[in-house]
């Protein structure tokens, strides 16, 4: 039985060794007045998907102000740059958690009456919501290729609520207590 496993090693061996030699290329010749050996071979490689993502580390939307007539018809907002640098078509998906108050506690008319903009579409999305998910290709004949340079809006709606909900108006301006809120956006991109 040993003997049975050398010869079928000793086989496995030459046979690999062969194969191993089969698929390597080579020339051989003389080299005798002027001549010449040689030959070609593919170099590969493989460009993985990166992408670079900048935005600011916060952003104060600033004061609301209830006495200034800030609900009734008015919309405030304000917008922050941010820019996408991709070798590949890119996957791109915004999330907010939602506005919470000092204290951790979540208020949802608050959320109601804040909405963002998905930056590559004008859609709009609550505070404590998601963003629509977005595929978006890379455009290699436009401006920097794989350079998306674009603004994220913040938006404070006064004439309506987003979603159907209660409007920031005289009856309702009450409902969300005075104080400092802070929401966590998750701007998220993968390759597609």
């Amino acid at each position: 039985m040993k003997k049975l496993w050398v010869i079928l090693l000793s086989l496995v061996l030459v046979m690999g060794i062969g194969f191993g030699v089969l698929a390597s290329q080579e020339d051989t010749g003389s080299l005798h007045n002027d001549q010449t050996v040689g030959g070609e071979f593919d170099v590969k490689l493989n460009i993985l998907p990166y992408a670079e993502v900048t935005f600011p580390a916060s952003f104060d939307f600033g004061d609301i102000d209830f006495s200034e007539g800030t609900y009734g018809g008015r919309s405030l907002y304000s917008e922050v740059g941010i820019t996408i640098k991709a070798n590949t078509d890119i996957y791109v998906l915004l999330d907010s958690r939602g506005f919470e108050n000092e204290d951790g506690e979540e208020n949802e008319i608050l959320n109601n009456w804040i909405a963002y903009s998905s930056p590559f579409r004008s859609n709009y999305f609550t505070a404590g919501g998601s963003g629509d998910s977005m595929n978006y290709q890379t455009v290699w004949d436009r401006g920097t290729p794989g350079v998306f340079n674009t603004s994220f809006q913040v938006r404070f709606n006064t004439s309506q609520a987003y979603g159907g909900k209660e409007n920031v108006d005289e009856e309702n301006f009450y409902k969300v207590k005075a104080g400092e809120y802070t929401d966590v956006i998750t701007v998220t991109v993968s390759a597609r």
